[in-house]
């Protein structure tokens, strides 16, 4: 629901944009981090309902509980009232972040910039290795990218995306410096 309403609009947006600039804006705003401060801009965290652990380690504001919150409350919407509904909700309350990421699409996505610079530069796509650790509600990632049997850049993070992008944005850096 929410990825068809976003390509949407974001066709009706953008017009001129090629396929790979729609795809791009689309992920930027159908992320965690996106649908996160969607959810804190409308204060969802304070309505969840949320076990002891969840509370005492500070689930109210985690990124992936507010996304996920963001989505049931679409769900909840088009269940209620239809595309329509469904539709005006993800405009009012994404409509500014598709309108920003439009202006620069992909290049908040170090992943895509880094493969963009690689096969212009004549490389193959890089290949990324992320290995989890600690316990499941504390979880943590590290993150390599590589071309080959050369490591580009290594990064951690909460999760597999955000280690693989850390990781991409190191590699970015000491590409661009060579």
């Amino acid at each position: 629901m929410l990825d068809l309403v976003v390509a949407e609009h974001c066709f009706t947006m953008f017009p001129a944009f090629a396929e790979g600039d729609l795809t791009n804006v689309r992920k930027a705003v159908v992320s965690t981090q996106s649908l996160a401060r969607a959810a804190t801009q409308l204060d969802l965290g304070s309505m969840l309902r949320l076990g002891k652990g969840e509370e005492k380690t500070g689930g109210r504001s985690k990124p992936a509980l507010l996304a996920d919150c963001y989505e049931a409350v679409l769900g909840a919407i088009y269940v209620d009232g239809g595309l329509d509904p469904a539709r005006q909700f993800v405009i009012d309350t994404l409509g500014a972040t598709i309108a920003q990421a439009g202006l620069s699409p992909g290049l908040d996505d170090d992943k895509t910039v880094l493969q963009e610079a690689l096969v212009r530069d004549g490389y193959p796509q890089p290949t990324y290795a992320t290995v989890g650790f600690g316990p499941d509600h504390d979880r943590s990632f590290t993150a390599t990218v590589a071309v080959g049997d050369l490591v580009l850049g290594s990064g951690t993070g909460r999760s597999k995306k955000a280690a693989e992008q850390a990781a991409a944005a190191q590699a970015l850096k000491e590409w661009n410096r060579a």
